[in-house]
């Protein structure tokens, strides 16, 4: 008798759909520990714990003040994590990528990523209303000091230079990788030390672009699929649509007179 194959359930087909058949046996439970500590940590910011107490003492610590001769340097460096630097450095390495590559991929990967990286951030600074060390009565207005958490500065750093470690040839993978920790640790660092944003919105910086670079590399295969298919059916849909709109090809034989007859004298 022929079995029946087993089911699958509805999740897991989505889930073979949608993630790459080659993720390492770390991602998944790397996803899950980011995110329970990314939830875990906006909770206990929202709730007023000893978490924002922290924050408060690192605050009052004014690690770099404005009359300290480090702080436009640290202001420099911090620079180096804003979106229009970092995404910039990114993209132009992505269109490296394509030209060395001839594949589109890096910058499918580039606008996923900064998708997920501006979409995120943004809608959760809105969702938590976190005010800054700049404080202000308007908890809700990203560009007045409210909106903080997490670090936009941070999360940008993790994403943009951990994508360029993630696309750069494999023999320079892992010292990009290396120069990518730096810089997202220093960065934070440094917002820190400028009281820009408090401690916590940086540790949220790094769990946010962690879990942005994790996903938008387990799903970019999947969405240049569906882009590769859809594309295909509007292309034939178009020329169908072109080939019915066209006028008829002018038959000359349905006009052609017919020979007369022939008759007998």
């Amino acid at each position: 008798m022929l079995q029946k194959s087993p089911s699958v359930s509805a999740p897991r087909r989505l889930w073979a759909t949608w993630i790459r058949s080659d993720v390492p046996r770390w991602w998944l439970p790397a996803v899950i520990t980011l995110s329970s500590a990314y939830v875990l940590l906006t909770l206990l910011v929202l709730a007023g714990s000893d978490v924002t107490k922290l924050d408060a003492d690192v605050y009052d610590l004014h690690l770099v003040p404005i009359s300290s001769p480090l702080r436009m340097a640290v202001q420099l460096w911090v620079f180096l994590g804003q979106r229009a630097p970092a995404m910039v450095l990114a993209g132009l390495f992505a269109l490296w990528c394509v030209y060395r590559t001839r594949s589109l991929l890096p910058m499918l990967m580039y606008g996923l990523v900064g998708i997920g990286f501006v979409g995120s951030v943004l809608s959760i600074k809105f969702l938590t209303g976190r005010v800054g060390p700049r404080y202000t009565d308007i908890a809700h207005t990203v560009w007045d000091g409210g909106n903080i958490f997490p670090s936009g500065h941070v999360t940008g750093t993790v994403v943009m230079y951990g994508l360029i470690a993630l696309m750069a040839p494999h023999a320079y993978r892992r010292v990009l990788t290396i120069v990518a920790v730096v810089l997202s640790v220093t960065v934070a660092m440094g917002t820190t030390a400028l009281n820009l944003h408090w401690l916590s919105d940086a540790v949220a910086g790094w769990f946010n672009g962690a879990l942005v670079l994790l996903i938008v590399w387990a799903i970019t295969p999947h969405v240049h699929w569906l882009i590769k298919t859809y594309g295909r059916r509007v292309r034939d849909w178009h020329r169908a649509a072109a080939g019915a709109a066209s006028p008829l090809p002018f038959d000359t034989t349905a006009l052609r007179l017919s020979d007369p007859p022939t008759t007998t004298r």
